[in-house]
């Protein structure tokens, strides 16, 4: 009967409504090597809530009525072409040896790996498990180094993606 937002979860490294933001920690140039690509993993996790901040649902959800969410991006310009690297969207940033942010969308709260996000096919793309009795999506963002060997410069990062809810 109401539109349900995503919103940053109690004690989660997201915060915000409906504009979460979810801030990596700073890490040395030395995290990454030609071998060792990806750094700084974050887990966050995500509330479905009523515009006034209560839960969607009060009651647990089955599998097949649980709601899914899909991350997409405004353009094909925002990520690389193996569709999972977002681009560094900041104002001040390296060209020359860029940083990437990839999303994992996790099972639940004890999946420690998650399944990276392609943007390139919404309808294939690795979804989070809505947790009906947490109310919560589950999800982790980290650093990429790309392809190749280029080791990142130190630099700001901003990554965006958009989010759309289905209920089944």
């Amino acid at each position: 009967n109401e539109t349900c937002i995503l919103s940053g979860g109690s004690g989660s490294n997201a915060t915000g409504t409906t504009d979460v933001r979810v801030t990596l920690d700073t890490i040395p140039r030395s995290s990454f090597t030609s071998t060792d690509r990806l750094a700084g993993k974050k887990d966050f996790d995500l509330s479905l809530t009523k515009t006034d901040g209560s839960a969607c649902y009060t009651t647990t959800l089955g599998s097949s009525l649980a709601p899914v969410v899909t991350l997409s991006t405004t353009s094909t310009t925002a990520y690389q072409s193996n569709g999972i690297d977002l681009n560094n969207q900041a104002t001040i940033k390296s060209t020359s040896n860029p940083v990437y942010v990839q999303i994992l969308a996790r099972t639940g709260s004890s999946d420690v790996t998650g399944a990276v996000v392609n943007y390139s096919n919404t309808a294939t793309q690795a979804k989070a498990t809505y947790d009906s009795t947490a109310n919560k999506f589950y999800y982790a963002a980290q650093y990429s180094a790309g392809a190749g060997a280029i080791i990142p410069e130190a630099q700001n990062v901003n990554a965006v993606v958009t989010y759309t809810i289905t209920y089944p």
